[in-house]
């Protein structure tokens, strides 16, 4: 489909703002706004317009977007982390597992920094009631 050039931007936004209105839930919201935004790539003009109408639109649009690529690289991390992990330490006990689910982003990374130099978990500070030094 071709899309006239001064028009792409505000489609796109109105297209991910209906997305993220639609009663959809959210895994179905987050499929259709992924094929919607590969689907109408923008060039760096366009993401200027895009990105201006995006921030007058409401609340929920933007939070939409930006709420997705933020969980998918926590996500992507926290499975970083975990395969690390495994592989100095071995397989991880599922209350470690559960740990690392519920570690805000910030004690991911220091972890990450921390995991060459560790020589256990414990040193890490997981899997056991002892504070970490991270």
């Amino acid at each position: 489909m071709r899309l006239p050039a001064r028009e792409r931007a505000k489609i796109k936004a109105e297209g991910l703002d209906q997305i993220a209105r639609s009663r959809e839930n959210e895994a179905r919201k987050y499929l259709l706004a992924e094929c919607f935004d590969n689907y109408i790539p923008l060039s760096p003009a366009e993401s200027s317009d895009f990105e201006r109408m995006q921030a007058q639109q409401n609340v929920e649009g933007k939070t939409m977007a930006t709420g997705w690529l933020e969980q998918g690289r926590v996500t992507g991390i926290r499975e970083t982390l975990r395969r690390l992990l495994e592989k100095k330490f071995g397989p991880l006990e599922p209350s470690i597992q559960n740990e690392l689910d519920d570690f805000p982003i910030e004690k991911i990374d220091m972890l990450l920094d921390a995991i060459l130099d560790a020589n256990s978990l414990d040193e890490l500070g997981l899997g056991s009631s002892v504070p970490s030094a991270i």
